[in-house]
């Protein structure tokens, strides 16, 4: 219980430090805008925010696309 404490404090005041961070920020210097994640000791950022690209990824990707097009053009012909 006192990690999930620990936890909310830190995200409130990680979030208050990027946004007085981003007012005092200089644009030229750092175009780039601070993220609470770069104030927060106990969470880690994630440079890679998605899935990793492998076959099966993209087989799956391909069959959710191919049905949807299906469904649209099926919702487009006229009855």
């Amino acid at each position: 219980m006192t990690e999930g404490l620990d936890m909310h404090w830190w995200d409130h005041t990680s979030h208050h430090l990027a946004m007085q961070a981003n007012i005092h920020r200089d644009r030229k210097k750092r175009s780039r805008p601070y993220h609470p994640f770069d104030f927060h000791p106990l969470r880690k950022r994630t440079e890679s925010g998605g899935l990793k690209i492998c076959q099966k990824n993209k087989d799956l990707l391909r069959t959710v696309i191919q049905n949807h097009m299906k469904r649209r053009q099926a919702q487009r012909k006229p009855s």
